[in-house]
């Protein structure tokens, strides 16, 4: 033999995706009610209801929602304490069959006295599986429950010893079983039919319908990382290139009409040059500025500007070593100790180590 359960449908989801350090809006549609985890199993419900708000994320984070039919409240039990009786202030208890996993939402009593008292449900074998202590008003009263019970036979449903019991019980009018299709079915009381102890007008339901879980991701861009170079200093007319470093593949744009790995002539003066990286909606940005100055000998550079040079005599080479020099163009001229021009030679500096060869091969000695 087969039971088959339908389970609700898992609930249509929509994730989102944001930049990293923002909150996501995550929405889900079905039936029942929906309640929101951070896990796939097991846990509480972190939300409820279409839509869900998640804390500001750093790295991206699923989420889990499940759709729940609630099951409807029936009646239970003798409606109410017609018939004859009186209250009762002695140890006795209705006996009941579970004919599926069922909630005791609540049950009505008959008070004799403001009190508080100690509601127990029982095994078959007497053994306390739950209890509720209550403050019960004097007259008909409404009291909340919330016994979960597997389904069995046997149950008891009682007052706890030395409790104060004082409330009406039927020992006529009785018409046992008290059946409530494939819930419940109170069988009889510990005193047998003739009696019917306490508790009337229960409230029960069976088990919700719970729906598999449905995950639901929050996906988090990552702020690119973007790099505008170091800042540089510069001779009038020499073209400089800006290429941003850009290890995450961002759209890389330029303020002042600069365009990526693209020479162009900055103006005169300093002017400070802004890149934006753009990957998927997230920015960032970072800044270089360039000196652009008129250049008109090396004396003018003094920010760790070195000039060193030597004469070769097997190649008759003066070698130049310059470090550090504003990139642009030098005239080199070499005199002899009378301050004669023995040697005039344009030098284009393109790096901040640089060696140049001038060549008086040609030259007469002396």
């Amino acid at each position: 033999n087969f039971i088959t359960v339908n389970l609700p449908a898992s609930p249509t989801v929509t994730g989102d995706v944001i930049c990293e350090n923002n909150t996501a809006s995550l929405s889900a549609s079905g039936s029942g009610t929906l309640n929101w985890y951070n896990v796939a199993s097991g846990g509480t419900p972190i939300n409820t209801g279409l839509t869900f708000t998640t804390p500001a994320l750093s790295s991206t984070t699923t989420y889990y929602v499940e759709a729940i039919t609630t099951a409807p409240i029936q009646n239970a039990g003798k409606p109410n304490n017609t018939g004859g009786g009186a209250n009762f202030n002695n140890q006795q208890h209705l006996i009941f069959d579970a004919l599926a996993q069922i909630e005791i939402v609540s049950v009505e009593v008959y008070s004799g006295a403001n009190s508080v008292r100690t509601i127990e449900l029982r095994s078959s074998t007497n053994a306390i599986l739950d209890s509720r202590t209550v403050t019960i008003g004097s007259g008909q009263q409404t009291v909340p429950l919330n016994f979960i019970v597997p389904i069995g036979t046997g149950y008891q449903l009682g007052m706890a010893a030395g409790s104060n019991i004082d409330l009406y019980r039927n020992n006529g009018g009785t018409n046992y079983p008290y059946t409530t299709p494939g819930l419940v079915s109170i069988t009889s009381s510990s005193a047998g039919n003739g009696f019917y102890y306490f508790f009337y007008n229960w409230q029960v339901k069976g088990s919700d319908c719970i729906s598999a879980r449905e995950p639901v991701t929050a996906t988090v861009t990552p702020t690119p990382i973007v790099d505008a170079g170091v800042n540089q200093t510069i001779c009038e007319g020499i073209p400089v290139t800006l290429t941003a470093s850009n290890p995450n593949g961002a759209i890389i744009t330029w303020d002042n009409g600069v365009v990526d790995g693209v020479s162009f002539l900055p103006g005169t003066g300093t002017i400070t040059y802004t890149v934006t990286a753009d990957l998927n909606g997230c920015i960032s940005t970072d800044q270089i500025t360039i000196t652009v100055t008129i250049c008109t000998g090396l004396g003018e550079f003094s920010n760790g500007s070195i000039v060193t040079s030597y004469f070769n005599p097997s190649n008759n080479n003066v070698e130049l070593s310059l470090t550090n020099l504003p990139y642009g163009n030098y005239t080199a001229i070499i005199v002899n100790p009378l301050g004669q021009l023995i040697n005039e030679e344009q030098i284009f500096v393109t790096s901040s180590n640089q060696l140049e060869r001038i060549s008086l091969a040609t030259n007469s000695k002396g």
